[in-house]
């Protein structure tokens, strides 16, 4: 197929009356890289690559014009330049429509005047065109009105939100003259620093709902607009979920300026966090050391949050969030060729990061993520290949931003690993690229000596982290307790007596948490049906009369309805949290012992399948499974045939077996 660097249309839109549409290009410009014969209707079915390059003919403009672009099939970001001149980007969707951007006074010259409309995305097939000047304001084409809307706490500061704007059709509706230094805007979606903001909107009606995050109340109001009126909007939201002691850290956060995909730019970005109530920031655009610091004090952003340097190592055999980092950008970087994990971790280690997360680890195809590339064993925690031993401290239990890491789903995962023996910890993350997708929408709760969210002690979060006292939420906050006093990653003296499981559950008044789980071991050992709440919900759950038969690790998960608001749009279909494992010591040693290292105890008079039947009524199916998964690598022949044949006795109604022996006979 031929290629051309751009295409340059020259035509004259010079002479025509005023207030009338000036066509300065009548042609469907299909751009991209695909013949698509479909399209042959209404353009030409053979791609031309971007740029879309536009010569025309024009007199200059004394007050603002307005550009028409007509368009379809956008699903990348395009942007459009008038002589060098930002005018704004073109509005994505699949069906026929138009933006109409703003030309602000004196950007055209007397003369030749040159229109760009390009994209990153070079595969990105769309229509553009016809391209249309008109000599009036936006605001007149548009019958634009205007509203001044203001967020305030309960006691009546001003307070950082999002804005989620609906119109008539229950669609997001685009703003006009609202992007500030201190706004990020896209379709439907405003983040403000709570004092006053002007917002213009074609004449209609609407609905306004401010939000800060999960642990905020959402003020929604009506909003009639009238063309060339001016309106009053004030909203107050309040504090409805109390994590006094806890600090909300997002270790997952991109921007487009050093990410380089997504629509976020830097200055966006330090808008958009304490939009959302993040107060640990942690940077992790790819291979590049990004330090917020800077921006942040440019936009008196500095008291609402900590900023912390990392970086998304990202390797064709995974991608590795790495913090706290020296702010060096893209130099001195750890090594993302290295595809060896161990190699990897250590190198990353040794440029100065306490912690290291394991991101997405489903991620992005059934048949290509880094733990279905291990062989990973969902029951066991077996691996074919890859290293003996998990490098990394934590892994991704929540990413808000990736449909494949469902928690529930990710949970089996986990369990398996953790019964295998590996200390690893869960994390919940947004990893948001774009203004529009809420970054710390996932999160990851760290105890703090202060709730100064300016003042927090860097290093004592990356201990809390690599300590497992921290907590998973998406949309809910849930925390444990074991006996009354033992917390995450602690080890709890059991013996032979039951243990009492204290677990405090709190939400915002828009999420509904329907049940809480006990796991053992990754089996469920005890859950409560949470009924519907008026208000925020702040309830402690007791479960009691837990007795493991052997050591175990403790975990409480929480899972709810999702929430049905466009203005907290989820990716997955439930809201969640979940604690990390507090320990229980069963045979009074002192210590925890995990279930593979139980199995090899209990495995070592063992001989015979006889023997091995009489030991597997005594422990659990996770440290059952481990023993069968031990003995397969030591038994042969019709040893290891009898071995298999009693797993396959044992699957009914046991989902532990089950997962083990599915994934045995699929990898």
């Amino acid at each position: 197929m031929q290629r051309f660097a751009c295409l340059m249309i020259v035509c004259c839109a010079a002479g025509a009356a005023l207030g009338e549409p000036h066509t300065i290009d009548d042609r469907a410009h299909h751009l991209g890289d695909n013949t698509l014969p479909e399209w042959k209707a209404f353009t030409t079915p053979e791609a031309r690559s971007a740029p879309l390059k536009i010569d025309f003919e024009a007199a200059p403009n004394a007050t603002e014009f307005t550009l028409k672009i007509q368009h379809r099939d956008l699903h990348s970001p395009w942007t459009v330049t008038l002589n060098g001149v930002s005018l704004g980007q073109l509005e994505k969707g699949k069906d026929p429509s138009f933006t109409a951007l703003p030309v602000p006074a004196n950007t055209l010259v007397a003369g030749s005047n040159t229109l760009v409309i390009n994209s990153r995305d070079k595969k990105d097939d769309v229509v553009i065109g016809p391209v249309q000047l008109l000599d009036v304001s936006p605001r007149k084409v548009l019958n634009l009105g205007r509203v001044l809307v203001t967020v305030n706490d309960a006691a009546g500061g001003h307070v950082p939100a999002r804005l989620t704007i609906i119109d008539a059709k229950g669609q997001l509706a685009k703003t006009w003259y609202t992007a500030t230094e201190k706004t990020a805007v896209r379709p439907g979606v405003v983040y403000m620093l709570g004092d006053q903001t002007s917002i213009e909107l074609p004449a209609g009606d609407y609905v306004i709902t401010a939000t800060r995050g999960m642990e905020w109340s959402m003020a929604k109001s009506p909003m009639t607009i009238e063309s060339g009126q001016t309106a009053t909007l004030p909203l107050t939201i309040q504090r409805e979920v109390d994590t006094t002691g806890w600090i909300a850290a997002d270790t997952h956060i991109h921007t487009l300026t050093f990410s380089g995909h997504g629509d976020a730019s830097i200055d966006e970005r330090m808008i958009t966090l304490p939009g959302e109530g993040v107060e640990l920031a942690v940077a992790t655009d790819h291979n590049h050391h990004t330090d917020y610091r800077p921006y942040q004090e440019k936009l008196g952003v500095c008291d609402h949050f900590t900023p912390v340097v990392g970086n998304e190592v990202t390797t064709k055999n995974g991608h590795f969030n790495a913090f706290p980092l020296p702010p060096s950008g893209k130099e001195n970087v750890p090594d993302w060729h290295q595809s060896d994990w161990v190699k990897l971790i250590d190198d990353i280690r040794a440029h100065g990061a306490k912690v290291v997360i394991l991101n997405h680890p489903r991620w992005p195809r059934d048949d290509n993520n880094p733990y279905g590339n291990a062989g990973l064993n969902r029951g066991s925690g077996d691996r074919e290949s890859g290293p003996t031993r998990m490098p990394m401290d934590a892994m991704e239990l929540v990413n808000s931003c990736d449909g494949r890491t469902d928690p529930l789903i990710m949970l089996t995962d986990w369990f398996a690993l953790l019964n295998h023996g590996e200390k690893l910890l869960a994390v919940g993350t947004s990893d948001s690229h774009t203004v529009y997708h809420h970054v710390g929408q996932g999160r990851t709760y760290v105890p703090s000596s202060t709730d100064d969210p300016s003042a927090i002690d860097v290093d004592q979060a990356c201990k809390a982290f690599t300590d497992g006292r921290i907590l998973v939420s998406y949309g809910i906050f849930a925390n444990a307790t074991v006996n009354g006093k033992y917390t995450l990653g602690q080890v709890v003296p059991v013996g032979n007596k039951p243990v009492k499981v204290s677990l405090r559950v709190a939400c915002a008044s828009w999420v509904g948490p329907r049940q809480a789980i006990v796991y053992v071991n990754g089996i469920k050992v005890a859950e409560r049906t949470i009924e519907p709440h008026e208000g925020p919900l702040d309830t402690m759950l007791t479960f009691e009369g837990i007795t493991p038969p052997h050591d175990g690790h403790l975990v409480c998960a929480v899972v709810g309805d999702p929430v049905d608001d466009q203005a907290y749009w989820m990716e997955h279909p439930h809201t969640f949290a979940a604690t990390n494992p507090i320990y229980l010591d069963a045979d009074g040693d002192g210590k925890y012992t995990t279930p593979r290292d139980t199995a090899a105890k209990r495995l070592a008079d063992i001989d015979t399948v006889d023997q091995l039947r009489a030991a597997l009524q005594k422990v659990d199916d996770a440290v059952a499974v481990q023993m069968f998964s031990l003995l397969r690598e030591r038994w042969a022949g019709d040893k290891r045939s009898a071995l298999d044949a009693l797993a396959r006795s044992m699957d009914q109604d046991r989902p532990l077996f089950a997962r083990y022996l599915q994934d045995l006979s699929t990898h």
